[in-house]
């Protein structure tokens, strides 16, 4: 009976802990606050002046985006922030933009579209972007990609 009590005993604590685990492997990503309400229209920026990390790209979920899209489904993150994306998409008011190190999202911000509306037309095109990427705001807060070429939005 004693080993009986013993070997309940270690398989809820290895149940316990690989729960633990799981859950806090969950949760690796970081929610980062980007102030881009402070960002001056008609002015060149990236993602990345607003990062105190260093990431290597950014994915950005703008409303409505179609979460099915292989592009997304292939991001490598957790259940959880999966899930909270999947319902971001359909909050008018606001983009989502995850930020990628390695492969793998790390961390993501919720940006309100009032601030910065990542809604037009060549972002929804393409959602992926190296964290160096060159972005431009009109003075209604919509952001373009910059074109350094032709210094203008394209």
């Amino acid at each position: 009976m004693e080993n009986y009590n013993s070997a309940y005993n270690l398989l809820i604590i290895t149940f316990l802990a690989t729960f633990l685990f799981t859950n806090c492997k969950d949760s690796t990503e970081t929610q980062l606050k980007l102030s881009l309400e402070r960002q001056e229209v008609e002015q060149v920026f990236t993602i990345g002046d607003f990062c105190e990390e260093k990431y290597d790209s950014i994915f950005i979920l703008t409303p409505y985006y179609y979460t099915k899209k292989q592009e997304f489904a292939n991001l490598d993150m957790s259940k959880k922030l999966r899930s909270f994306c999947e319902s971001a998409i359909y909050k008018e008011s606001s983009s989502t933009i995850l930020f990628i190190s390695n492969g793998k999202v790390k961390g993501h911000a919720v940006v309100q579209r009032a601030n910065a509306d990542f809604a037009t037309e060549e972002i929804e095109d393409n959602h992926f972007f190296p964290i160096k990427q060159t972005f431009i705001m009109d003075k209604q807060r919509k952001v373009y990609i910059y074109n350094e070429q032709t210094n203008k939005a394209q």
